[in-house]
């Protein structure tokens, strides 16, 4: 993560004039100054724009109540950072009501467009999903962050105050061992679906391999089923040919009753004249 630009509003001593801080004029960077100038001030301000969390009392859950600037209601950061040649930014703010007794929180989380020309929204449903986004696109939370790259003021030894179990865990986020083991849930859900799959496949292989036992009666009932349909195919065609034979046949003695009876109507018109002959 590459600091660009941090632009504080009402947070800690800086006032609603607070000029932002633009990184990229620098490569290195040494803040001097007396107590309670703002030095402190401008780290607080990144990691509570990033992680919502710094300097606070003991027993308070969250900071936002001491870092809200003294007799304001609303305070706001917004810090712009690169990584891995990706522009993104975080804007934070906290408001107070007018009596004090009711806070709400904001908290967006945007990236730059290709143009360069604005951001687009990465925010969430919700703050803690945007805020778990942040997390997953710096691969780092801040538990981490202050006990690597960040040490807080008067909290050098951090990490070796910690118990063995929360070094492991800070030591396996740092050195991104969690991507391993990520691998292996990967890997093992993958031996699990092959798993399914192989008795799947082994399921299949018993239901084919009972199924064949029956193919030698369904070889001898397919012979015989066409032995009979070749039976039957030649007796088919017996029959059309003696169906063709008595059709010639019918039409040969259709043909002969039409000339019978054309003769019967000739022998008749004879009779007919014969008989008009004999009247005559």
């Amino acid at each position: 993560m590459v600091p660009v630009r941090l632009e504080l509003k009402n947070f800690l001593s800086y006032g609603t004039e607070a000029p932002p801080l633009e990184f990229d004029h620098f490569d290195v960077a040494c803040l001097s100054g007396g107590n309670g100038e703002g030095k402190s001030a401008l780290l607080d301000a990144m990691t509570w724009a990033v992680w919502g969390a710094a300097r606070k009392s003991s027993g308070r859950r969250k900071p936002d109540e001491e870092l809200i600037r003294i007799g304001t209601r609303h305070m706001r950061v917004a810090f712009t950072f690169d990584l891995e040649d990706t522009r993104y930014r975080v804007v934070r703010s906290f408001s107070r009501s007018e009596t004090g007794k009711t806070t709400s929180s904001d908290l967006e989380f945007q990236l730059r467009d290709a143009a360069g020309e604005g951001y687009r929204p990465l925010t969430g449903a919700t703050q803690r999903e945007t805020q778990a986004r942040i997390e997953d696109t710096l691969g780092l939370d801040y538990d981490t962050f202050i006990n690597s790259a960040f040490l807080l003021q008067g909290r050098s030894d951090e990490f070796t105050q910690k118990r063995p179990s929360q070094r492991k865990e800070i030591l396996t986020r740092i050195l991104n061992l969690g991507r391993y083991e990520a691998l292996e849930d990967e890997a093992r859900d993958h031996w699990r679906e092959a798993k399914e799959w192989q008795q799947r496949a082994a399921a299949e292989v018993e239901r084919l391999e009972t199924a064949l036992e029956d193919v030698p009666d369904w070889e001898e009932e397919r012979a015989a089923v066409q032995a009979d349909i070749k039976a039957q195919t030649e007796a088919l065609s017996d029959l059309r040919d003696r169906e063709k034979a008595l059709t010639q046949k019918r039409a040969n003695l259709e043909a002969t009753a039409r000339e019978a009876e054309s003769i019967r109507e000739s022998v008749a018109s004879l009779d007919d004249r014969i008989e008009e002959h004999r009247d005559e």
